[in-house]
This record gives structure tokens, sequence and C-alpha cells, in this order.
């Protein structure tokens, strides 16, 4: 009996990871397809059918990290609108790679999910396709090297903000993750804030203002909407989050049944916005230090946020087609002995030429 839980243990990672890795071949080439027939074409309407496509993919997402874990997210503070689509920036405390799929639950709420971009580190640039792909998809790239980042970003953002590109730009300015285990990197940015006069946190990082200066800069109040400060937890039903433990990993999350995301949200219209540099380190400073204030609430009062605690369900219905169509996609390459030798090889092709294109790109910006 205990061998056969094990199996099925086993499973319930193996096949949504199968699943959500293995159609990326199919992904990328049909995403190929459709960026070269729409050539001709504005490029508007290109962007309306990548962000399609990726609405698609983060949607298969969902289905296995929320439909089939039944994962309940439950919010917190100011109510997000729910009932139309809005052009925002996303700051997100960070602890694990499930705060990818934080962003994948609420934008996929307000009809918002095909929308949304990334900053990312720079070594997520070599990935197999999705390296590549995410450059496509307009996510930006950045080295963690200060004033070089914060040029970069600029230029990314105007060129974004030329095309009126609709967005949903997520910022983790922690810059790392913070793992209550790894007390090395905790203490290190405890050192930097008190060296620096800044608030000492013990739940978050000091946060890195590059991003979101540059963020501010360009995507002023004619172009966005707000700023969505959200604030992430995690608990399981089963367990007491005291004493606090490291977050969830993306395997984690999938072997586990009854988990709670607990996002408490500040939305900040875009005419608050900081008005210059140093008024958005300050107001970045003072947001990192209310998250702070906010998970020492709800770590030592047994896991609950201020305010009262909002639930949303995503329905079944919103997530299953693209586990349907997507599992179409794969099982006819995975069944038959000539579907296996296509797939290989397009794993193969496709990601030797993705990540030579980004090597030589990246290798010419440097140069």
């Amino acid at each position: 009996m205990l061998n056969v839980l094990h199996h099925l243990q086993i499973l319930r990672f193996a096949v949504p990871a199968t699943v959500v890795i293995g159609v990326a071949p199919q992904y990328f080439f049909t995403w190929l397809a459709w960026r070269l027939l729409s050539v001709p074409f504005p490029r508007r309407l290109y962007e309306r059918g990548d962000e399609f496509f990726y609405d698609m993919y983060q949607s298969l997402v969902c289905f296995f990290y929320e439909t089939c874990t039944g994962a309940e997210v439950i919010f917190y503070g100011d109510p997000i609108p729910w009932d139309k689509q809005e052009n925002v920036i996303i700051l997100c405390n960070h602890q694990s790679s499930v705060d990818w799929m934080v962003s994948d639950f609420i934008g996929i709420r307000q009809g918002s999910l095909g929308r949304i971009r990334y900053i990312l580190k720079s070594g997520l640039k070599y990935l197999p396709l999705y390296g590549f792909y995410f450059a496509q998809h307009s996510c930006i790239y950045v080295k963690r090297s200060g004033a070089d980042d914060q040029a970069h970003i600029i230029r990314k953002l105007k060129e974004m903000k030329a095309r009126k590109l609709p967005m949903w730009l997520v910022i983790f300015p922690e810059g790392t993750r913070y793992n209550v285990l790894n007390t090395q990197v905790i203490e290190k940015s405890q050192k930097f804030a008190a060296e620096r006069g800044l608030p000492v946190l013990s739940h978050v990082l000091t946060p890195r203002t590059k991003a979101t200066e540059a963020s501010f800069e360009v995507l002023s109040s004619d172009y966005l909407d707000a700023v969505y400060d959200l604030t992430i937890a995690y608990s399981n039903a089963y367990e007491s989050p005291v004493p606090r433990r490291p977050a969830p990993s993306m395997t984690d999350f999938l072997l586990s049944r009854g988990q709670k995301v607990h996002v408490y949200c500040r939305r900040f219209a875009a005419h608050d916005f900081p008005k210059d540099n140093e008024a958005t380190k300050k107001w970045l400073h003072e947001r990192f230090a209310e998250k702070d204030r906010i998970l020492n609430k709800f770590y030592s009062e047994g896991g609950q946020m201020p305010g009262v605690p909002r639930r949303r369900r995503l329905p079944w219905f919103r997530t299953f087609p693209s586990f349907v169509i997507f599992m179409a996609a794969l099982l006819p390459f995975l069944m038959t002995k000539w579907g296996r030798s296509a797939y290989w090889k397009m794993w193969l092709v496709s990601s030797f030429g993705t990540v030579s294109y980004m090597m030589l790109l990246f290798g010419k910006v440097q140069r």
C-alpha cells in the first residue's frame, strides 16, 4: 500500500512536469509560425497573438498548480479590480520559484495573463527555448550591475511604451530569494541596510531600487494605471506557519494538497507615483518595511495577514481547455516511434538554435 502511495506521489509531480516542459517545442514552433505569418501585418496583430499563446501556456501552468493541487489564494488589503484590465507594475517579495506562479494566479483572474512580462536575472536567457521566448515576449534580462541595468531597462521600456504594449511588469526588487535557512544572505542584507541607515528587515531582504526607478521614470501616469505592491506568504492547511519554514519549491507545491497562498495587496494609483529617483528609493524601502511588518504579523499570529481575508476561486473550466489542447499536441509525438523521433529532433534543433542565438546576441551587446 505504501509503495502504491509513493508511486502516486511521484506521478503528481512527474505528469505536470512532463506536460508543462514537454510541450515547449510544440509551443515554440507554433509561436514561430505565427511570428512569420504575421510579418506582413501591423505588429500589434502579432503581439495580440503572442499574448493569446502565452495566456494558453500559463493557463496550463495554473491548471496544474492551482486547479489540480486545490491551492487556495487568499487576498487581503486593497481590492484588485477584477472587472477590467489594467497596465500595472507588480512589486513582490521573493521566496521561491512559486512566486512566478502567484503573478499567474492573479493575472488570470483579471484576464491579464497574456500581458505578464518579467524583469529577469541574466542567466535565465540561456535556458533552451524559454530564454529566447521570454525575450520575444518583452521580458527584460538584467545582470544586477546598477547603472548599466538601469539604462538597459529604460531603453527596453521606452521601446515597449512606443509600441503601446499592454503589460503587467513583474519586478522582484530583492534580486534573489529570501530563504530562512540561508542566514548568510539575510545577515549580509541586514548589514548593508544598517550601514546605510535603511530599515533592518527580518522577513524580507533589502530591496535593490534600480529596476523600480527605471520603471517609474519611463512608465508614468500617461501609460500605467497603478502599482500592485504584493506581499506573499505560504501556508499549508494541515500545518501551522510558525516557526517560519522555507517557502515551497515548485516540486513541493505540486506534491502538496491544501496549500494556501496569502497575498496582501497595496494598490497605488499612477498619479501617486514618486516623482524622482530619490523619492522612488525612499518609497520602495518604505514598502519593504511594511512587507516586513505584515510578514511578522503573519508568522507571529498563526498565519493571518492584516484585514479581512477574501477568497476568489478560479473556475476549473478556465484552465482545463489549455490542458486538453496541449495534451492533444503532445500525445501524438509520444505514442508513436515516428513521433518520438521527430519530437527529440524538435527539442535538439530548437534548443541549439535558441541558445546559440542568445549567446550571439548578448555577445554582440557586450562588445
